[in-house]
């Protein structure tokens, strides 16, 4: 077993290599947050590409959150002078954890994910990293010698402020989205102002005030914006960072009667599953569009 200091609330790392052709990483830590913040945060492009340039390396991520099928440019510095580049997909993730694999580069093989449960405690997460080494012999002494030592540092890094990120959204102010489902279609709103948001997509709703439950504040931000009632049902996905110190949280809703009207938004749309990829979102919005299209296909 390696063991190396982690931030407060952490757990030791467990190195497990069943092939020395294929090393296996396991590392647990219990933060002290729900798990749909921690599922939320692990979809943050800036906390994954603070991490790596804290270790020396570099990643080009596409969006401000991460969905499936994005892909994520790394390189990764292996000694002075000699980088590693990488591409890696996006293929899972939900509130329950995340995971991606190589599409391109310098390895054979590698696979990364991390698995989220609630406890007492707060969420446990288990990230688990599966590679292969390239180069025959040299391969597997550079994995040895430099590439473990490089992975469990990055994680380390990735933990602590996965940890810090928690910590600050603590009590953070709640902004709702209503995925609004009637006859297998999602009413979608178009952006009027700020003028640099004008034109994109969103869900509907709003920031929920001071003592309000949730589910009021949404049906009140719907009145307000379609001039209809909606009835409020569960959350879909996580709960999304804006910014510093306010998180998303989209419910599904219904519509029991009327029609929705455009009072506070350019434009209305109803839309299905096979659409929501076309439509220009706001970035948190575009990170819950795998659940949203689960939520299309189960209605």
């Amino acid at each position: 077993m390696t063991r190396f200091d982690l931030p407060s609330g952490s757990e030791a790392p467990q190195l497990l290599q069943p092939c020395p052709l294929v090393p296996v990483l396991r590392v647990t830590a219990i933060i002290d947050a729900p798990t749909c913040t921690v599922a939320g945060l692990l979809r943050e492009a800036a906390l994954l590409t603070e991490s790596m340039r804290r270790c020396g390396h570099s990643a080009d991520v596409p969006q401000p959150f991460l969905t499936i099928g994005d892909h994520v440019r790394l390189r990764v510095r292996l000694l002075p002078g000699l980088r590693l580049p990488l591409v890696t997909t996006v293929t899972h993730a939900d509130a329950a954890g995340w995971a991606s694999r190589l599409v391109s580069g310098g390895l054979p093989e590698l696979e990364l994910s991390t698995i989220l449960s609630e406890t007492p405690a707060g969420a446990l997460v288990l990230d688990e990293i599966r590679w292969r080494a390239p180069w025959g012999a040299l391969g597997r002494v550079l994995d040895v010698a430099v590439a473990r030592r490089l992975v469990l540092r990055l994680l380390a890094v990735h933990r602590s402020l996965l940890i810090s990120r928690a910590a600050e959204l603590a009590g953070a102010d709640i902004v709702v989205g209503a995925a609004v489902v009637r006859d297998g279609r999602l009413l979608v709103a178009r952006r009027s102002r700020p003028a640099d948001l004008a034109g994109r997509w969103e869900l509907p709703g709003g920031q929920v005030e001071p003592g309000e439950p949730e589910a009021d504040a949404l049906a009140r931000e719907c009145l307000e914006e379609l001039a209809v009632t909606i009835i409020v049902g569960d959350q879909v996905g996580p709960d999304l960072p804006l910014g510093r110190r306010r998180l998303l949280r989209i419910y599904a809703a219904t519509l029991p009667a009327g029609e929705p009207r455009a009072i506070e938004h350019a434009e209305l749309r109803w839309v299905r599953a096979t659409e929501l990829r076309t439509l220009d979102w706001l970035p948190a919005d575009r990170a819950v569009l795998p659940e949203l299209s689960e939520l299309l296909r189960s209605r």
